[in-house]
This record gives structure tokens, sequence and C-alpha cells, in this order.
């Protein structure tokens, strides 16, 4: 079931059986195993309320504990409008969020988020830099209806190239 509220999608259905929970132990709120490695170095960007929900984890913190155990060097907690805490080989980062004028839609602001951070990183290779850059877009785009913005809606970005 879809919910939108206050520019806030929910899909309550899905989130009760996110594909993440799959790598749960059977009656356990603890993964199974570290998740698959890619050729990107390991890295996770859950988002805090589903970690709270999931391992009633008091704050991002905990969750950045909780994956740097499981051998990950890279996390990035992205915390709604209360910003991003990350972990970058244990040193503790917060990136504040990038003020909007109003919340319209949610819809694809983690997405947004994460894809704008890999792109950033992996040009810059600067996680830093690339959180900051990954704050921005997803302020740019939570103000907009839609999970699809028109690409000149991110020329306000430094160094934004708008396709031919």
């Amino acid at each position: 079931m879809i919910h939108l509220g206050k520019g806030e999608r929910s899909f309550s259905c899905w989130r009760s059986n996110a594909a993440g929970l799959r790598t749960m132990r059977p009656g356990s709120r603890r993964p199974a195993a570290a998740p698959a490695r890619s050729s990107f170095p390991p890295s996770r960007s859950p988002s805090f309320n589903d970690e709270q929900l999931h391992f009633a984890e008091p704050d991002p913190q905990a969750t950045i504990t909780r994956y740097q155990a499981l051998g990950l060097d890279r996390i990035i907690v992205k915390n709604g409008g209360k910003g991003i805490v990350m972990s970058d080989h244990c040193a503790i980062r917060r990136i504040e969020t990038v003020p909007v004028a109003a919340v319209v839609d949610s819809t694809s602001a983690g997405d947004s988020r994460n894809g704008a951070f890999l792109a950033r990183f992996t040009a810059l290779g600067s996680s830093v830099e690339a959180a900051h850059h990954a704050a921005h877009v997803a302020s740019i785009v939570t103000g907009r209806q839609g999970a699809l913005i028109e690409p000149t809606a991110l020329s306000v970005l430094p160094g934004f190239n708008p396709p031919a």
C-alpha cells in the first residue's frame, strides 16, 4: 500500500517484506552475513528510520558501529531532514541537509542521494565532497513532484553540465 502525506511516500507492504530483511538470520535482527562485495569499496548507505525500526538502534552512530563490525569501510547513514552521518575508514562526519523551501515529494530522494554520491565519489574520490553533493541533489529532488525531474532543475549544482 502506498501513502502520501506531507511530501513523504510510504510503502507499508514493501517495508515489511524488504529484500534486505531476507539477509537476516531466522528469528534474529542481525544480518546472516556481510552484504555482497563488488568492485566498489565495501560500503553501505542505509536509511536510519529503517535501521531504527528493524534493529532498535538509538542513533545513526549505532547503525555505523553495527556495519563496521561486519567489516565495511564506508557507511553513509541517511537521516532524512537531519542530514547524513557517515563513516569513512572510521572517521565520523556529519553532513547537514540543504534547506528546502517545501518538501513536495520524497519519492526518489534516497535513490537520487545514492546516485549522486556514487557519481561524485567515482569522479573525485572524496566521500565528504560526494556526501555534500548528494545532500544538495536530494534537496532539489524533494522540492519537486514525482521521481523524475527535469535536468535543468539541477543547473544550480556546481559543475553541472546539462545534456545537449
